[in-house]
């Protein structure tokens, strides 16, 4: 069984146990706030259960989360690819389901081709939500911010190559001057990255291993 099943069912057997009798005139909202708190748990376990979708040739297409790699593979849209790659173990009602890590569509999908556009969560996903000067890390969107590393006032661009990703203290010493004129050097040189390389800087950070021989190729 499922944890979602096994949930559902704990969350029905309390309603019953715990229901109001025809002399009560109120609920009990114990056992509903105890389902809803199971419900909770669950999704938080399941949330990072990510699955590799390849295009028919193998190429990478996108990271996709267990529930739509399910449907993908129940409706025969997608199958495993050629090589051998570990599977989750989904337990449901009528037994374990074994889903890949990786699957590969049975049939091949034009993909349009699509511009990267640097903008300010693309440069964050892009440089790891790191500074680039003191190499301190954050997910807090409002301690990081976006420098011109050859400052916009002297003629820099807002291209891939010229922004970077500063904390707030180290933008601020910085000012209008290059890296080199106040001698803070850059981790990292900024570059333009690739759709793929971007998709997964901000679709998850959790890569598994048995990913690697695809992301070879991108990343």
């Amino acid at each position: 069984m499922s944890l979602q099943y096994v949930c559902l069912k704990t969350f029905h057997y309390l309603h019953i146990v715990y229901a109001p009798t025809s002399t009560q005139s109120y609920i009990n909202p114990l056992p509903m706030l105890f389902g809803m708190g199971f419900l909770f748990l669950i999704g938080e376990y399941m949330r990072d259960r990510k699955v590799l979708l390849l295009n028919a040739s193998e190429e990478i297409l996108k990271i996709i989360d267990w529930k739509r790699a399910v449907v993908l593979q129940l409706r025969g849209k997608a199958v495993a690819p050629f090589r051998k790659v570990k599977t989750y173990t989904i337990k449901g009602k009528d037994g374990d389901y074994d889903l890949p890590h990786v699957l590969m569509l049975t049939r091949y999908v034009h993909v349009p081709y699509k511009e990267n556009i640097p903008s300010r969560l693309n440069i964050f996903a892009r440089d790891k939500w790191t500074c680039q000067y003191c190499g301190k890390g954050t997910k807090n969107k409002t301690s990081l911010t976006i420098d011109h590393v050859m400052p916009k006032s002297r003629g820099g661009d807002s291209s891939w190559t010229n922004l970077t990703t500063a904390c707030a203290r180290c933008n601020t010493l910085k000012a209008n001057k290059t890296p080199k004129e106040c001698r803070m050097n850059l981790h990292k040189k900024p570059y333009k990255p690739t759709p793929l390389q971007v998709h997964f800087s901000r679709a998850t950070s959790v890569i598994l291993d048995s990913w690697t021989p695809w992301l070879k190729k991108v990343c």
